[in-house]
């Protein structure tokens, strides 16, 4: 008997949900963990298509602009079309890492109706929502916000990097 290869595509209407996550500090791996462990048990849910979960490290002084005032007066002067010649950031881009820890949980699904439904899983479902309670819910100061999003534009090629 020959095996069916399924072939996974992106609909019309995907959706793409962003979950903020302030974490308690000192409580980053056991969040981490839980998080994975949530996700990993919406996975199966209708419409689900992958997930990945974001930890901010910092910001970058020079794409946020955050430079010494002359450099900055530089750009300005210019609308930014002639940059500083020695730009000096005022802090290294770990040096702006925030405390508290702050994740977001990145997931695609088919559409924001499907997506609706695999969160709500986290109330309804006991065994996920003891996974969530326990693995996220008990390390956050503040969250889990849930955004939604529809992509508008989106060059693929980056998904082959990751594989």
């Amino acid at each position: 008997m020959q095996k069916k290869e399924f072939v996974r595509f992106a609909t019309p209407e995907r959706c793409v949900a962003i979950a903020e996550h302030t974490v308690m500090p000192g409580k980053e791996k056991a969040f981490e963990e839980g998080a994975i462990a949530t996700m990993e048990a919406l996975a199966d849910s209708t419409g689900f298509l992958g997930y990945m979960i974001l930890k901010q490290i910092g910001v970058c002084a020079i794409g946020s602009f955050m430079l010494d005032p002359q450099s900055m007066g530089e750009s300005l002067q210019t609308l930014g079309a002639h940059p500083p010649k020695s730009p000096k950031p005022l802090f290294k881009t770990p040096e702006a890492m925030p405390n508290p820890p702050e994740y977001l949980i990145h997931s695609e699904w088919d559409a924001a109706d499907l997506a609706q439904l695999g969160f709500a899983k986290v109330l309804v479902n006991y065994r996920i929502r003891k996974v969530h309670d326990d693995g996220v819910m008990a390390h956050l100061i503040r969250g889990p916000y849930i955004m939604f999003f529809q992509p508008m534009m989106e060059e693929p090629g980056w998904r082959a990097m990751l594989g």
